[in-house]
This record gives C-alpha cells, sequence and structure tokens, in this order.
C-alpha cells in the first residue's frame, strides 16, 4: 500500500534566520538549563491516566510513524528481526487506526515481507537541506522528517528499533508526549514522541533548524527540546527516562544490563506487571514503562545481529525476555 504526502517545509528569510540564530545564541539560560529537573523530588510519571480515571478528550490520533529507508544502504542494516518485532509490538500493542513506514526506498527481505501487510508506504520528503543549512546526514535527515510528519499529522513516532511494552492510550489526551534519556535527564529523546497535529512545541523545534550546525551530533535531535520544555513547560508532558528510553543499550552499562545471560533465577524477576488504562496487565523491565528503544546500533555487530525467533528462545537476557514476552500471543510464530 502507498501513500503520497506532501510536509511541512518551513521557509523563512536571511533576516527570520538571524533572528532565530540569536534566540538559540543569546535568551537562552545555560544555567537554567543546567539545573532544571522536574523530577528532583519524584520520579512518578504524572502524564498517564491511571485505571478508573475519567478519560479527557483525544487530541493525539492512534496512528504510528516509522521511518527506514532514507538511504539505499538502509545504514548497513537491512530490514531485520529487530525492526518486525518493533512493528508487531506497535500492532499488537497499541492497536493502532494505521501504521505509515515513510521511506525513499523500499525495504525487502523476510522479515520485511511478515508484516508489511500491517503497513502503508508514504514516500518521505528528502530533507538535505533546511534554512539554509545542509543535512547531510541520514540521522540528521532522519530527525526533520519525524518533526514534520508530526506536525503536520500528528500520531505516535517510534524509531523502528522500539520495542512497544503497552499500549499508550494513557497518554493520548495531551498535545506532546516525550521522554527524557538517561539517569541525569541531560536530554529528551526524539526516538519516541505522541503528538497532536499543529503541535506549538514541536513547531518551535523546526524553527530552531535556522542555527542547525550540522558538526554537532544530537544538538538538535535531545538538547534543544530540553530547551524549549524549559521555556514553554505546557506545550509538552515529559515522562521520566524509563517510560521509552532506559536502560540506555547503546552504553556499555546498557549493553551489559540486557544482553549478559542471567540465571533461571534472575530470569525470572525481569518483568513486572504495568495495569493498563484498559484494565489489562502487561509486562516490562520497570513499573510504568510503555517501550524500551533499542538503539540497535550501539549493540548491532555485538548482539542483535544473532536475534531471531529462534535465538531469543534459546537465550536468557533481558532483551530475549522482552522480546519473548512480545511474541507470546502469537503462537503463529512459535514463541512461548
Amino acid at each position: 500500500m502507498v501513500a503520497s504526502r506532501k510536509f511541512l517545509q518551513p521557509q523563512v528569510e536571511d533576516a527570520e534566520e538571524r533572528d532565530a540564530q540569536e534566540h538559540w545564541d543569546s535568551h537562552f539560560d545555560e544555567e537554567r538549563f543546567k539545573s532544571y529537573n522536574p523530577f528532583d523530588h519524584t520520579a512518578d510519571d504524572h502524564c498517564s491516566l491511571k485505571p478508573g480515571q475519567k478519560k479527557p478528550d483525544q487530541k493525539i490520533p492512534k496512528i504510528i510513524h516509522f521511518i527506514f529507508g532514507l538511504k539505499d544502504d538502509f545504514g548497513g542494516k537491512p530490514f531485520n528481526f529487530v525492526h518486525y518485532t518493533s512493528v508487531m509490538s506497535a500492532h499488537f500493542r497499541i492497536q493502532p487506526e494505521a501504521m505509515y513506514l515513510h521511506h525513499i526506498h523500499e525495504p525487502a527481505g523476510e522479515w520485511w515481507d511478515r508484516c508489511k501487510h500491517l503497513i502503508t508506504l508514504v514516500k518521505a520528503r528528502k530533507t538535505e537541506r533546511l534554512y539554509g543549512h545542509d543535512l547531510n546526514n541520514a540521522a540528521h535527515q532522519a530527525d526533520v522528517v519525524r518533526l514534520e510528519v508530526l506536525y503536520r499529522y500528528g500520531g505516535i513516532y517510534m524509531d523502528i528499533d522500539t520495542l512497544v511494552l503497552q499500549p499508550v492510550d494513557a497518554l493520548l489526551h495531551h498535545d506532546l508526549v516525550l521522554g527524557y534519556e538517561g539517569d541525569e535527564y541531560y536530554g529528551i529523546g526524539n526516538s519516541v514522541m505522541l503528538a497532536a497535529p499543529g503541535s506549538k512545541f514541536i513547531e518551535r523545534w523546526l524553527m530552531s533548524y535556522a542555527a542547525f550546525n550540522g558538526d554537532e551530533w544530537a544538538t538538535h535531535s535531545i538538547e534543544i527540546p530540553r530547551r524549549i520544555a524549559i521555556e514553554h513547560p505546557t506545550e509538552v508532558c515529559i515522562m521520566p527516562p524509563h517510560a521509552f528510553h532506559y536502560p540506555l543499550t547503546w552504553t556499555s552499562s546498557g549493553k551489559d544490563f540486557m544482553f549478559t545471560e542471567l540465571s533461571e533465577d534472575e530470569e525470572k524477576q525481569v518483568l513486572v506487571d504495568n495495569e493498563a488504562l484498559d484494565g489489562k496487565v502487561y509486562q516490562a523491565l520497570y513499573p510504568g514503562q510503555y517501550a524500551l528503544h533499542t538503539a540497535e546500533t550501539g549493540s548491532w555487530d555485538s548482539h542483535l545481529l544473532k536475534y531471531n525467533l529462534e535465538f531469543i528462545q534459546e537465550t536468557h537476557t533481558r532483551m530475549a525476555v522482552l522480546m519473548r514476552n512480545i511474541f507470546a500471543d502469537l503462537p503463529s510464530e512459535g514463541v512461548s
């Protein structure tokens, strides 16, 4: 299934670019940024509705957006078992109205063939230049595409190496939901984002690319949203790190935690119960965990390259336990 989309492409004059540059260079309060932490006193989730709570009007549409294949070599990682698991977990745990794959080059292979019937293909806009700045890296291009898609259509964006662990209905009444990354609350991640169409926060985020510097890897994907949240806290609800991004599997400690072989007793204690808004119980690593961004690039060669349906049944790591749990509702896959 293929659809065509026309995406937001902000256009500014040179004077406007200079104004934006001055805003991010001088208006931002660095000390306030360093000290800001809304979870100083509690790490509790203050965004989610709880079972039995009155449900406000839904603002975020229940549609899922993935991005894949902006480069013809797929970044050296063709559509694989991790991507397949991400799609299947999103389909069965969120039960979206639609799932879209924004791409330039369509995936191929066994794992894509198994799930492509669930996805509508959308040709992504090439974002090689924005506000006069070159976007040479495919990761930076994908950063912009996801913001444009969410600004125009709203929905749930997830990197296609994200494992969905429970439904997200308890979050859909907000204008925008993001999550912190890491223990130190240093930045706000863009690998999982839930947004209503026309989010003012995302508009500001896109405008910040007037000051884009391609030599800075994570400034616009991680640091800038945190800065905007400081300046405009009412435009976003921010989840604690364990909601979407923890553990950080691209770090050595995160990889050790997720990929170390467990004893039989340890394996039995990996998962905890989470009650969703509908009263059903789903399991995750932590209370209140909705998803885990696996950050496959950091652990692909060393670990995830080996993962498939057979391997996750035979190995005893936290990652394998999570994946087995996802496929538990899919007896046709032979995973128990």
